[in-house]
């Protein structure tokens, strides 16, 4: 659902990527309607997904470099509309086209899709996504609507190894055990968040991710370790925190 702080991840896991300078990043916001990722990386983009649309017959690394903004962590940056309601120019076909291109032209790319909300534009991200990750909390309509999502993604035919459950502001101890959270999604949650909310806070009113504000916040030290599981640099059983005497939650 919203408000869990997905872009707040996908902006941070992005430009974590990003500052290793040995591989390239691009991020792209598909949050149509909203495009907050502009105001997590202080960015008023000259150009937006509504330019690469307009000039799909001519679409080559040319054009798509030139209408991303570049950011200081070295990301590559494709903004929402400016108008939301451009976003019904955007077909799946368009997403299809860039993704592709997209993805010979950079090691990694971010997508950040909207909350709770499945059109042709989001399948067809879901569809080329080597990796799909549902953000939720631990409160109880957060948890439901991520099965709902989960199960509706999978109606897609996108393979359930495919998809993985991040859970973000997670304090152990709280209402909701973890076993149980995961019974609900038949599968283990494969990576959790710390509560870093001051820093966070901070982080998005300056628009600078935090992973480059502070690296050695709390929360930016999860995103790095995060970033290294998914490039298949880190353990497999280790999801983000430790419990007592160092023991993998």
């Amino acid at each position: 659902k919203g408000g869990v702080g997905a872009t707040v991840l996908a902006v941070n896991t992005a430009a974590s990527l990003a500052m290793n300078k040995k591989s390239s990043t691009a991020m792209i916001d598909m949050c149509f309607q909203s495009g907050d990722a502009s105001a997590l990386l202080d960015i008023i983009p000259e150009n937006t997904i509504i330019d690469v649309c307009k000039n799909m017959h001519r679409l080559d690394v040319s054009l798509l470099r030139g209408i991303m903004t570049g950011h200081p962590s070295g990301l590559n940056f494709l903004a929402a509309p400016i108008n939301p309601e451009d976003s019904e120019d955007i077909s799946a076909e368009h997403i299809s086209g860039i993704l592709d291109l997209s993805k010979k032209l950079f090691d990694h790319v971010v997508i950040d899709c909207t909350s709770m909300y499945a059109n042709d534009c989001s399948i067809e991200a879901f569809s080329l996504s080597d990796k799909v990750f549902l953000v939720t909390d631990m409160s109880i309509t957060a948890v439901r609507n991520t099965v709902r999502l989960f199960k509706l993604i999978r109606k897609f035919n996108v393979p359930a190894e495919r998809i993985e459950i991040v859970i973000n502001r997670y304090i152990k101890g709280g209402p909701l055990d973890l076993a149980e959270v995961e019974k609900n999604f038949e599968k283990p949650v494969y990576w959790l968040v710390p509560n870093d909310f001051s820093d966070i806070m901070s982080s998005i009113n300056r628009g600078v991710p935090l992973v480059k504000l502070t690296p050695g916040a709390p929360f930016s030290k999860n995103i790095q370790l995060f970033v290294e599981k998914i490039q298949g640099l880190g353990k497999e059983d280790f999801r983000g925190l430790k419990g007592t005497f160092g023991k993998f939650i």
